[in-house]
């Protein structure tokens, strides 16, 4: 995180996310789902996890352990791995069924559904941009009088 900030990084994998289930959509919808599409599916989903790991899931762990005041930390990161673990469980449910062709049969259509959902909610990326703290040079005395 030296060459890059956090907020950089964060919105910067927020956007290519975003692409990635853009084309794993149109990839769905093409009339021949054949076996190539499969795979260009498979690997945009793989590319997906590596954007993830990469940038939004690593840089999520670090701004909410550096910026709440030290009185809060410990009570912000138990909150935000709760809400964190709650969705993790509600999508680790949900999305079986999405993909199961005997049960919902979306298949790769979920990406364009998960993508519906992100481009209508028109505060996922204003919120994003403008209430991710640029934490590149805040000392912790600067945290604590704010």
């Amino acid at each position: 995180m030296t060459y890059f900030g956090r907020r950089t990084l964060y919105l910067t994998g927020m956007v290519v996310m975003f692409c990635l289930l853009l084309i794993i959509g149109c990839i769905c919808v093409t009339p021949s789902a054949s076996k190539g599409g499969s795979w260009g599916i498979g690997s945009m989903l793989l590319l997906f996890t590596l954007v993830y790991d990469c940038t939004v899931g690593p840089v999520c762990y670090s701004l909410v352990a550096e910026i709440p005041a030290t009185r809060l930390r410990s009570k912000s990161i138990v909150i935000a791995r709760n809400i964190y673990n709650v969705g993790c469980i509600v999508n680790n449910i949900i999305t079986p069924y999405m993909l199961n062709p005997t049960a919902w049969n979306w298949k790769a259509k979920t990406a364009a559904r998960k993508f519906k959902t992100t481009a209508v909610d028109p505060f996922n990326g204003v919120t994003s941009e403008l209430d991710t703290p640029k934490s590149a040079a805040i000392m912790v005395e600067n945290v604590e009088k704010e």
